[in-house]
């Protein structure tokens, strides 16, 4: 069940990728595409307005100016206001900004309008078709700023402490003009913009993340009925085929009775344990794949464990005429399943042994090592026991190494025949570490040597880590 759970949670993480990719180039090309769009036409505008209006709305301040210091009087030659009323002063601004005259035509330049200076350098007027809605000190802070800009023919960016404007700075014939276009509500336009694409962005994330959920499943199901066809398979063949198989090596023990050995019950018998095992092996992993190995987790003295699970074989390799070392630490505490530990250094020196020539060196360790990046399932900070196994040797290929782990893989077939190897062991070791929380690595020198380290997950204190489910 874990290979599938992982083939739905990589469809899933596949398809969510995707999506936040394509979500994400396309909100950003379309507030790129707003965001330039509205600059393309503010830059536009701006520029209608320094070669359109600008020309108008300086014979309008003329215009003003002049009715402002000479207003007539009406025919009758009196007065238009009451004679005991002193004369109120215009207001130039209110006045100037609150006419809209008929030739400025239909195009309403609000955010747009210009600062005149003198040859001097001084504050001349402001042009606009409408009072600019700042305050007193707000525009006088753009007057001086307008006053320190470099001359551009083309717009650029001016930033105040409030405001974001677009300008163009020119010589006239009175002195220099200043054309100003305010880009401070198009800039907060493309924030709201880009608020709410992010919130869509997300919900768009967390509704295709449910949608390929449940897609997920309903595609994973016609694999999951047949691996569990197979795994059922599997365990039945097991069952079936261990009767039979422990039968004919009753038979043969009796035969070897009677008439006693020859090569032919040897080959019998060797072949049948040889299938004996195998079917051991396929019914663990399928017990595996399927939660229902039992395992009862204590307290460890894991130095003791190792050191008791390589005593058996140093009487083999002495025979062998190959070299074993030791390098284990002392007092190397740990929690997990004795059986399944001894399991795997079982397997990982019975597999040094087979896989190294006479006076090869083997070499068995068990050492405390600080958590490096990346380890982040043996806890951060930590440090975890390393068990490895080293031999010297033919070793194996990059290829092999990744490939190593796989049910059934025999890098070498001549040799795998020699040594008896049905390709299962190292399968069943990393299935068996992984239950506990680690891994098997290995790593080696094809030509010259290889090593299998089986790193041990840190447990905090002992507790039963049974299966799901228990045999039945």
């Amino acid at each position: 069940m874990r290979v599938i759970k992982r083939l739905r949670n990589k469809m899933v993480v596949t398809v969510l990728v995707i999506q936040a990719i394509v979500f994400a180039l396309i909100l950003m090309a379309l507030n790129m595409a707003v965001g330039l769009s509205v600059l393309q036409e503010t830059k536009a505008s701006l520029r209608g307005f320094v070669d359109h209006d600008i020309p108008i709305l300086e014979k309008r301040h003329e215009w003003v100016q002049r009715r402002m210091k000479d207003i007539p009087l009406p025919d009758s030659g009196k007065a238009r206001h009451d004679p005991e009323k002193p004369i109120e002063e215009p207001n130039p601004w209110r006045q100037f900004f609150s006419i809209m005259m008929p030739f400025v035509g239909q195009r309403h330049f609000r955010n747009n309008f210009g600062i005149t200076y003198d040859m001097e350098g001084n504050f001349a007027s402001i042009l606009a078709a409408f009072f600019p809605h700042y305050t007193d000190d707000e525009l006088n802070s753009i007057i001086a700023r307008g006053l320190e800009l470099d001359f551009v023919d083309k717009p650029q960016f001016l930033f105040t402490e409030n405001e974001t404007f677009l300008y163009i700075k020119m010589n006239t014939d009175r002195g220099s003009l200043v054309a100003l276009a305010d880009f401070t509500r198009e800039i907060q336009t493309a924030g709201h913009l880009l608020l709410i694409s992010g919130s869509i962005y997300v919900l768009a994330i967390l509704v295709s993340a449910l949608v390929a959920w449940f897609l997920a499943r309903r595609s994973v199901r016609p694999v999951e009925e047949a691996f569990e066809t197979q795994k059922q398979f599997i365990a039945d063949a097991g069952h079936e085929l261990k009767t039979p198989v422990s039968v004919v090596a009753a038979n043969v023990d009796a035969l070897a009775g009677e008439i006693g050995d020859n090569k032919w019950l040897c080959y019998i018998k060797y072949e049948t344990q040889r299938m004996a095992r195998l079917i051991n092996d396929l019914l663990y992993l399928a017990k595996n794949d399927a939660g229902r190995v039992p395992m009862m987790c204590s307290a460890l003295d894991l130095s003791r464990v190792v050191e008791a699970s390589v005593l058996p074989f140093e009487s083999i390799v002495f025979e062998q005429k190959k070299r074993l070392e030791l390098e284990i630490q002392d007092g190397v505490q740990w929690i997990g399943d004795r059986g399944g530990i001894s399991q795997v250094m079982v397997i990982l020196l019975d597999n040094a042994i087979k896989n190294s020539p006479a006076g090869a060196q083997i070499k068995v360790s068990l050492s405390m090592e600080q958590n490096r990046r990346g380890q982040w399932k043996f806890g951060k900070g930590h440090s975890h026991p390393v068990v490895t196994v080293y031999n010297q040797g033919e070793g194996l290929s990059q290829e092999e190494m990744k490939q190593v782990f796989k049910r059934f893989y025999r890098g070498d077939a001549s040799r795998a025949r020699e040594t008896g190897g049905c390709g299962l062991g190292l399968s069943i070791a990393q299935a068996i570490a992984q239950a506990h929380n680690g891994s098997i690595t290995v790593e080696g020198q094809q030509g010259s040597w290889i090593s299998f380290s089986l790193h041990l997950g840190q447990k905090s204190q002992p507790r039963p880590c049974l299966s799901r489910k228990r045999l039945g």
